[in-house]
């Protein structure tokens, strides 16, 4: 969308053919949030600028200039190498929170687990993580995957679960590992939640 400018920017002296300049820059970043082609510009230029100095009086030419548009293909990370505990997302030093809504329970209770992911990521390719999918997770806890909310954070997103602790004693809810592809690494990052102790008293 069209944006105005509003503040001065920095010139860089260059020369040209003998001739001194100035030369100005802007830089504006983009985060793609879906694939496709995408073309940007053709970008275009119109108004007076200095063009001399006389005097100690500036100059003004009317100036009217298009460069060239350029086109950016967003392609998927690769399928080579793709971990199964990839959640969709691309970007980089993403971080996982795991906790529980009490640690002390009885066997069968029903316990909220919270999960939450953040980081400088692509919020809109991330997907629910299936847990189920991890077997050290189910070893003694029952996890319902059809059942998650989602909640979406500024930089990130809150998934609830509903876990069942299924035998008694002081039990460790192990880590969860979840993937993304690094966009400055090129290549699938897992990084993993810290365990979480519980204790199931009989029932």
């Amino acid at each position: 969308k069209p944006r105005p400018i509003r503040f001065r920017l920095s010139p860089n002296r260059i020369t040209i053919n003998g001739k001194k300049y100035r030369e100005y820059t802007l830089t504006l970043p983009y985060t793609p949030s879906k694939e496709g082609e995408f073309t940007f510009g053709p970008l275009t230029f119109k108004g007076p600028v200095i063009a001399d100095v006389q005097n100690n009086q500036a100059q003004m030419q009317n100036v009217y200039t298009i460069g060239p548009a350029v086109t950016v293909r967003v392609i998927p990370p690769p399928d080579e190498g793709r971990p199964e505990t990839f959640i969709g997302c691309v970007g980089k030093q993403m971080k996982a929170s795991a906790t529980f809504d009490t640690t002390v329970c009885k066997v069968g209770d029903p316990l909220t687990l919270t999960l939450e992911v953040t980081g400088p990521i692509s919020i809109s390719n991330l997907r629910t993580p299936l847990l189920n999918l991890q077997p050290e997770l189910t070893k003694d806890f029952r996890i319902y995957d059809d059942n998650v909310s989602a909640d979406t954070l500024s930089n990130g997103k809150r998934f609830k679960y509903r876990v069942r602790p299924m035998k008694e004693g002081t039990l460790e809810f192990p880590p969860i590992k979840l993937s993304y592809y690094d966009s400055d690494k090129h290549a699938y990052e897992t990084i993993s939640t810290l365990p979480i102790p519980v204790q199931a008293q009989a029932t």
